[in-house]
């Protein structure tokens, strides 16, 4: 009998490692390694394959064909998550998947997503089907449908990812797409993507949409906010959502907290459909002059480096600059800094940094677009949230 349970352990063992440990991915990885830093396992998948929850694989830049998959086996806890981890921002690259480049299924919770390149999925980017779980410091790009999507979820936190050029259709195809309650979407940058950037849809509640970036969406909207009826209590905290057909739609809104945000598009930045409720409306920029900018709201040119070629740091006259409220702060800035309590707070995702106003803050840009590195060692996407270090 304890023959036979050795036995037993002994087949099941290597596909079941229970205890938190970490593992490492590599191109040049094998089966028949062990996942240690040595001897490493060959792909993100095969590495889920031999762990449970509660374990952190580390994945090393090279390119993995095929989407990663995530079960309810993998689910980790509150204080030990699972963690799926690019060792190098965006080296590690998830490329053309037949569905989504990265996933949880439904019952996978407590997860992290950190610092992927994924493109060329048939579906999504990264896509979230369980709760609390977080996709941060990624990049989703060239994906036929979503960059980042989460339908009908709670809990999860979408930060500091960068979502572009996703989509091939604009009704249908949007750069965020997540629905449910309770979520975390900041400090990201969403831009050119097929349909609107931020489509919170069907509804979503008792959320936080703070700190990003959105423009470039020509034919649909920067955020779209549709909250279930009898209101959604959301914050819509600090965005800069320009260039976009419109800049913020708001439908059922009750409880939401709008301000400090530059709202700038070709029609009323500020649309709110069949509000069912009270809306606070702290201060925002508007351009043109929106009647649901606030009391304390302003108009007029926020005065961008330049939005020509897509760099939306403040200048140093801009109106922008001073004319938020304190009482709107999060705990970090854009860049994850604590807040300057000495100095009023800007609208818009980004403070006022002096240097970001010198062309040197920009001299490796190919022509001044922060799309793209001179060509060198370091050519690619510049990390914008690198910028201001030290």
């Amino acid at each position: 009998m304890v023959r036979a349970l050795v036995c037993t352990l002994m087949l099941v063992g290597p596909l079941l490692v229970a205890h938190a440990a970490t593992y490492y991915v590599a191109p040049d990885g094998s089966e028949n390694g062990d996942g240690s830093e040595q001897h490493p396992w060959p792909t993100p998948q095969y590495a889920l394959s031999r762990v449970t929850g509660g374990n952190t694989i580390i994945v090393r830049p090279g390119t993995y064909r095929g989407g990663v998959q995530l079960r309810p086996e993998h689910t980790g806890t509150p204080e030990q998550p699972t963690v799926l981890k690019s060792e190098d921002k965006w080296k590690a690259v998830i490329i053309g998947s037949e569905t989504h480049c990265i996933w949880t299924e439904p019952g996978c919770e407590y997860t992290i997503i950190d610092g992927f390149q994924v493109f060329g999925a048939r579906h999504d980017g990264v896509k979230l089907c369980g709760n609390n779980c977080t996709v941060r410091n990624c990049w989703a790009h060239n994906n036929v449908a979503m960059g980042l999507a989460s339908h009908n979820t709670s809990g999860n936190t979408f930060d500091s990812n960068l979502v572009e050029y996703n989509g091939s259709h604009v009704q249908f195809h949007h750069g965020v797409y997540v629905g449910g309650s309770h979520h975390t979407i900041t400090r990201n940058i969403v831009r050119h993507n097929a349909g609107w950037g931020l489509h919170l849809y069907a509804e979503i509640r008792d959320s936080l949409i703070a700190l990003n970036l959105v423009h470039g969406h020509r034919y649909r909207t920067g955020i779209l906010v549709a909250c279930p009826e009898g209101g959604g209590g959301n914050r819509i905290i600090g965005n800069t959502v320009v260039d976009n057909a419109d800049a913020l739609d708001v439908r059922r809104g009750r409880g939401e907290v709008i301000a400090n945000n530059i709202l700038c598009s070709r029609y009323d930045p500020i649309i709110l459909r069949d509000p069912v409720g009270e809306i606070t409306l702290g201060p925002n920029l508007c351009e043109p002059a929106s009647a649901n900018q606030g009391p304390e709201g302003i108009t007029g040119d926020p005065k961008f480096i330049d939005t020509v070629r897509g760099v939306y740091w403040l200048r140093e006259d801009s109106p922008a600059r001073g004319k938020g409220s304190a009482q709107y702060l999060l705990a970090t800035d854009f860049w994850g800094r604590p807040p300057d309590a000495t100095v009023p707070p800007a609208l818009g995702c980004f403070p006022y940094v002096e240097a970001l106003t010198k062309p040197q803050a920009r001299e490796k840009w190919y022509w001044e677009w922060p799309y793209e590195f001179y060509h060198s060692q370091e050519m690619g996407v510049p990390d914008l949230w690198d910028v201001v270090e030290g």
